[in-house]
């Protein structure tokens, strides 16, 4: 506990700065950075023995996500998912030694690319828009927090399991403080940097996060209950790998962004 509490001082310091005053551009190049590192893991579990097929997934997701960041406003992440699709099953047919899990093995492969290329990107879309840095720490605050309260509370009351088959440790108390969690990390960020912002905002944005996160926890768990493996990598001191710290913010990335857009 004492690692993993330590190493989550260091990574919110360095989130920190990184969001305040990284440039736009230097931004999306971490953001970028983390992608190629969660595709490598993604890859590593579901395609252990198959490593053209893992090189291939990875390559394409970072050349999509690159697309995505760095030229959003133009026609070139439709083009590099489509080609991309085409080359990689050009290539599958023509090193395959044998045709069986061939479709699988393209459909994981695609899943990889979509799973991490198209959703994390949108942390880089929401730091550009107005108030940018506050939505992003809404996030990040409301994920977090969330999954704090989830974890203390299904520890200290326990009680009935929410998703038993997937992850055994949670609970439904745990769910239910995770709501908690997930409000005051957005109400805190609203105190800190946007006062401005309704508190109608702040409970919708807080509510719907409490739940994104969580299913997006229970999402990471599945792919890794079906390769039977606890962690999907080790590089974080206490936390596990680079999926298992962002799994519950995978899809919050996206929800804020079009939340913003559509209602702020």
């Amino acid at each position: 506990m004492l690692t993993r509490v330590i190493t989550a001082i260091i990574l919110a310091i360095l989130t920190t700065t990184v969001v305040l005053w990284a440039p736009q551009q230097v931004f999306d190049g971490i953001i970028l950075l983390i992608i190629a590192a969660g595709l490598y893991e993604f890859f590593k579990l579901t395609l252990p023995t198959e490593k053209l097929y893992r090189i291939t997934g990875i390559l394409w997701g970072i050349i999509f996500s690159a697309t995505l960041l760095f030229l959003r406003h133009s026609n070139a992440p439709s083009a590099v998912i489509l080609s991309g699709l085409f080359i990689i099953l050009l290539v599958y047919m023509h090193h395959a030694t044998t045709f069986e899990g061939v479709v699988s093995k393209v459909g994981i492969t695609l899943l990889g690319v979509v799973y991490l290329g198209a959703t994390l990107p949108f942390w880089g879309f929401l730091r550009a828009m107005p108030h940018g840095r506050a939505l992003v720490f809404m996030g990040i605050a409301a994920a977090a927090l969330c999954d704090t309260f989830a974890m203390f509370a299904g520890k200290a009351i326990g009680g009935k399991k929410f998703a038993p088959l997937t992850s055994p440790n949670k609970t439904v108390i745990g769910f239910i403080a995770g709501f908690l969690g997930s409000l005051a990390g957005v109400y805190i960020v609203r105190i800190i940097g946007w006062q401005e912002l309704p508190l109608l905002h702040v409970l919708i944005i807080g509510l719907a996060i409490g739940f994104i996160g969580p299913m997006g926890d229970l999402i990471e768990s599945l792919f890794k209950r079906d390769y039977h493996v606890k962690d999907s990598g080790n590089v974080i001191p206490g936390h596990g790998g680079v999926l298992d710290r962002l799994d519950a913010m995978i899809f919050v990335g996206p929800f804020v962004y079009w939340y913003a857009k559509w209602a702020l």
